[in-house]
């Protein structure tokens, strides 16, 4: 079965890694949320995509750079540049949300190579607070992280995010024991099918238009989308 997952939730319709993008792909029917953590100069977690401010708020600068309380100070700017009364979350506020929700969680490790592992640990104990292991995937470009998060619990799940697909690449996923391969649109049809011979779960990011949606969803793949309702349409008028 197709899984839909939201990217920063319903991104496409609302304020991308907000509440209420989370909470519109929770109504859409999503399976899942893919949302990004980094950091904050406190070391608190806050859910947010950019390593500055400056595209999606009011405010600029570095979110490593601010405290949680003056990141969550500053409000959300939407796609076409209105401002709204929209605040970055912290990822406890999200797990709070959907800790109770048949959803399940994708989230994406802003990892740096300065902060010792703060973020995964950090990360990793609020989701062990929530009791929500079974229902989450961490995922990341950076290896070292999702290491270190294995070596918390064997037993969660990682995915190493990928632009490209090769036999090196395919040896590094199958050693790092990761549940699914988490794929760029840009790998060729006709190279994923070449190195996946075992009918591995692959997920591919970031899918929007209905056309490509469907090719991907007629191979079996599950769709990371902005758009999470218009997926979810396509699957059920199969």
């Amino acid at each position: 079965m197709v899984k839909v997952i939201a990217h920063r939730g319903s991104s496409g319709e609302c304020p991308e890694n907000t509440m209420i993008a989370f909470q519109k792909a929770v109504e859409d029917g999503a399976d899942m949320i893919e949302l990004d953590v980094q950091l904050t100069k406190d070391k608190q977690i806050i859910v947010m995509h950019d390593e500055t401010v400056d595209r999606t708020t009011n405010g600029k600068g570095l979110i490593g750079d601010m405290t949680l309380i003056e990141a969550q100070s500053l409000r959300i700017v939407d796609r076409d540049g209105h401002l709204t009364d929209y605040q970055l979350p912290s990822l406890k506020d999200v797990l709070d949300y959907l800790s109770d929700k048949d959803i399940e969680l994708n989230i994406e490790l802003k990892a740096n190579s300065d902060d010792e592992y703060m973020l995964e640990q950090g990360t990793y104990q609020l989701v062990d607070i929530f009791k929500m292991h079974d229902r989450v995937v961490y995922s990341s470009f950076d290896e070292g992280a999702l290491r270190y998060i294995k070596s918390l619990n064997n037993d969660v799940h990682i995915a190493l995010l990928t632009s490209k697909l090769n036999n090196k690449v395919l040896e590094r996923i199958k050693d790092m024991n990761c549940s699914t391969y988490h794929l760029s649109k840009k790998i060729k049809f006709k190279d994923i099918d070449k190195c996946l011979v075992n009918q591995e779960q692959v997920r591919v990011w970031t899918i929007n238009d209905k056309k490509t949606m469907k090719e991907y969803i007629d191979k079996g793949y599950d769709i990371i989308t902005d758009y999470p309702k218009k997926a979810i349409e396509l699957i059920n008028n199969q």
